[in-house]
């Protein structure tokens, strides 16, 4: 599918879209065994959520301390093009969602830690277009989205991490992810 960038100046779109149960049952856990079970070998990579050197660049806001401020992912799209030998993995989710054009889909997980950190707002991309997180494992964890009302205030809205739930919005609100600490980790993936 080929690479087109949208129009810049389209108003951005504050509406979030929940669908739960979008997958097959059965797809999360088949996601969550072959990108955890040690047999299959799967490759994560260790890297900061928001690199510290983007903190003073328009659209991101750094919120946690730098110590909190990694986990891991993997990148099966980027460009527009797979970037993974495991990009059979996310086929089915691929399809489900039947997106006019892919940029970069990646992979996040977050080891259990005590206390849950919201690493910091930021925009997935800033042109105009739709970003979807997929949450494979129900937990305390969630996805935060910063708007600014008329008045010119913050407002916050938190979709909780359930499982096969898919969050679609415009990819240029600013949004957080938000760590677990009920459950062993928190996978997701973000389609953009």
């Amino acid at each position: 599918m080929p690479l087109t960038l949208p129009i810049q100046d389209t108003p951005i779109n504050n509406n979030i879209i929940v669908q739960d149960d979008f997958m097959p049952d059965d797809y999360c856990d088949y996601l969550i065994h072959q990108m955890t079970d040690i047999s299959s070998y799967f490759p994560w990579h260790w890297g900061e959520v928001l690199p510290q050197e983007h903190k003073d660049m328009p659209g991101v806001d750094i919120t946690c301390p730098q110590v909190r401020n990694w986990q891991f992912s993997h990148v099966f799209w980027l460009y527009g093009n797979e970037n993974s030998p495991y990009c059979h993995l996310i086929q089915p989710l691929i399809n489900q969602i039947n997106p006019d054009v892919l940029y970069r889909i990646k992979a996040n997980i977050a080891p259990w830690e005590e206390t849950q950190v919201t690493h910091g707002f930021h925009t997935d991309e800033s042109y105009a277009g739709l970003t979807s997180v997929f949450y494979t494992n129900t937990n305390n964890g969630a996805t935060v989205f910063r708007t600014t009302n008329e008045q010119g205030e913050y407002e916050y809205t938190e979709v909780e991490s359930k499982r096969n739930r898919l969050v679609t919005f415009d990819n240029r609100i600013m949004h957080s992810g938000k760590t677990q600490n009920d459950a062993q980790f928190r996978i997701v993936l973000a389609i953009n």
